[in-house]
């Protein structure tokens, strides 16, 4: 006998108006703002030029002065096809699609977002599409009437460039690329790309920001003020560039003469998820951890090529997770690779147990000596005979972006540590005697590292001084210099 269908349940005019009612209702933690574009974004809706960037300091509200004018497209123009492109994909997540459904889709939303597809899906058939630099399949292969670059400082002039061609889908009088920036150094492609006129730079100010800022009242709103009050505990080159909003570069960068984004940071060498082996299986492998809480816990897998030269292919850099929890996603994420060699880490006694437990491998203290160890990756930083320095980082090698961090404008990675690593000059001190004890997470754990491969604490200890030793038990033991073999620096010969 074939089942019977359920009856359907109706209900009174009153009681249905009652059920509309309380699912139109907005979550008790969203906040929704009349917007009225302001300054920047203002002239931004009237602008029809092939390629304009926001740029200012942190919160004057430049992501969402970008999406309200990608959604009123979609909106007036049926069949607009418009993308939202970040560097890697997966920051889009907690930055620019949380702007796009929390503050410019009004709530309850027809524009559902359909994972399959990857992109929001108007009535008129209009749609927003999201991607990432990391996977630009989709971004390179379709057509397109805008495209909105969230963080376009993250990006090479080259990526930038690139989306050009995709701008040819004609459903609006003009096509665009649109991104939105903070300050960087000031020879940054950005301000060279403009000096040329090939783009337009509009500057934005934080009284652009209704949220942050009462036009009528003329003051910030409580909100704004405690914003305000974060940026202001900012210093040196964050305080410039994301409370002032200049293009500023850092004064007294620790590797200030050697660094250089475009020489060190490089392509993946495949395209694959960060669950598998990134680089060839011959290659010794290496893992170095700073541990963190409160402060980042930063672990990364560093591969070694036939010439000695040190990638960086995997890394953990995160808040506010045990070791025990990042130890459940070391696992996982390096499940079909070799052994590691070595793990070099900080000297904490319980986190090196809790992390021996959980994981199997046993642990080695690294040398802190903190001058020679900035020289020793200065050393590898520096392009050599071969025109190659001796220290990469691969794309996009964090395997889960911290979005605390992202949304305070930390770094979220190691190499974004490079240009706000500077040296302590307070109390008297002068440059190169010791850095600011600050964005040095990654910084401590790549010096652990490297003095390791390269074995600077043999070539940087008097003779007749006692080498600390630490034990699989985590205690130290004082061993003679005497005792151990000296061993040449492996890039001496």
């Amino acid at each position: 006998m074939p089942p019977t269908t359920p009856k359907k349940k109706w209900l009174s005019p009153k009681d249905y108006a009652k059920q509309q009612q309380a699912q139109a209702k907005p979550p008790t933690n969203a906040k929704f703002f009349d917007y009225k574009p302001r300054g920047a974004m203002r002239t931004l809706f009237g602008m029809h030029d092939r390629e304009i960037i926001l740029d200012g300091p942190a919160g004057t509200g430049k992501s969402r002065g970008c999406l309200e004018k990608v959604n009123m497209v979609c909106e007036k123009y049926s069949g607009a096809r418009c993308c939202m492109v970040r560097k890697t994909r997966k920051s889009l997540t907690q930055s620019g699609m949380v702007t796009f459904e929390q503050r410019v889709l009004p709530h309850p939303s027809a524009v559902p977002f359909h994972t399959g597809d990857q992109e929001y899906r108007y009535p008129n058939s209009s749609i927003l599409a999201v991607a990432g630099l990391d996977d630009p399949s989709k971004l390179f292969s379709s057509d397109w009437d805008i495209i909105f670059v969230q963080q376009t400082e993250e990006l090479d002039e080259d990526d930038w460039q690139s989306m050009l061609r995709g701008l040819r889908n004609w459903k609006l009088a003009y096509q665009q690329l649109i991104g939105d920036c903070n300050p960087g150094p000031p020879n940054h492609w950005i301000r060279a790309r403009a000096a040329t006129g090939a783009l337009k730079m509009l500057a934005t100010r934080h009284e652009d920001n209704p949220e942050l800022y009462d036009d009528v009242k003329q003051e910030y709103t409580e909100r704004g003020r405690q914003y305000m009050s974060i940026l202001d505990g900012y210093t040196g080159v964050l305080y410039k560039r994301l409370r002032l909003g200049l293009w500023v570069a850092a004064e007294g960068m620790v590797y200030e003469d050697v660094w250089d984004r475009a020489k060190h940071v490089i392509p993946r060498f495949v395209n694959a998820p960060l669950d598998k082996d990134q680089v060839p299986k011959s290659w010794p492998r290496y893992w170095a951890i700073d541990f963190g809480y409160t402060n980042p816990f930063t672990w990364a897998a560093y591969a070694e090529d036939p010439d000695g030269r040190l990638y960086v292919y995997k890394e953990i850099y995160h808040t506010k997770r045990t070791v025990a929890e990042h130890c459940k996603t070391i696992k996982e994420i390096t499940k079909d690779e070799p052994a590691p060699v070595a793990v070099i880490c900080d000297h904490d006694a319980e986190d090196r147990a809790t992390f021996t437990r959980e994981t199997g491998y046993a642990t080695k203290g690294a040398w802190k000596a903190v001058s020679a160890g900035i020289q020793a990756v200065h050393d590898r930083l520096k392009v050599a005979g071969d025109g190659k320095p001796r220290l990469f980082y691969l794309e996009n090698s964090v395997v889960e972006i911290d979005a605390a961090l992202l949304n305070a404008h930390e770094p979220t990675s190691s190499e974004s540590e490079y240009e706000v690593y500077v040296w302590d000059t307070t109390n008297n001190k002068k440059r190169g005697e010791e850095p600011v004890k600050k964005y040095d997470h990654g910084k401590d754990r790549d010096r652990y590292l490297v003095t390791h491969v390269d074995q600077t604490w043999k070539r940087n200890v008097p003779l007749n001084v006692m080498i600390p030793i630490i034990t699989k038990s985590g205690e130290q033991a004082d061993v003679p210099d005497e005792l151990v073999r000296p061993s040449p620096w492996r890039f001496g010969h």
